[in-house]
């Protein structure tokens, strides 16, 4: 059994395409147990607005070094999107290589391109870096 932890912003059926299409992958894996693959949810922003998003992530941090520190993740699935998630999910990116857990990174938005060309040098040399 494969223990992968997928990053997402606000979790099951949450309002955006990457939450919508994070529902429609859990589904089929589980319909598939045959496939070894266990799934789970890492909400990193949540649904409360601005402020709230800042203790949802802080919370998402914790829950992500506790299973990494017990060795319940074995790959980690990132949904890097523009704004306030690309600097979440670098952060979550770092975690993840401090812990040596390997990660793929899954880029939705059409603007992304420009976004990170955009993007100050610090947050850009980190997506680079992803």
């Amino acid at each position: 059994m494969i223990r992968i932890l997928v990053a997402t912003p606000y979790g099951e059926n949450g309002p955006g395409g990457i939450d919508r299409l994070n529902d429609a992958i859990f589904e089929a894996v589980t319909a598939r147990p045959e496939l070894g693959v266990q799934l789970t949810r890492l909400v990193t922003r949540g649904r409360r607005g601005l402020i709230a998003a800042q203790f949802i992530f802080a919370l998402a941090l914790a829950q992500f070094c506790i299973a990494a520190a017990r060795g319940d993740v074995e790959l980690l699935h990132i949904h890097l999107s523009i704004r306030g998630s690309s600097y979440r999910k670098v952060i979550v990116g770092i975690i993840s290589r401090l812990f040596g857990i390997p990660y793929v990174v899954h880029l939705h938005g059409i603007d992304f391109r420009e976004f990170w060309s955009n993007a100050n040098p610090l947050l850009a040399g980190a997506l680079d870096g992803l």
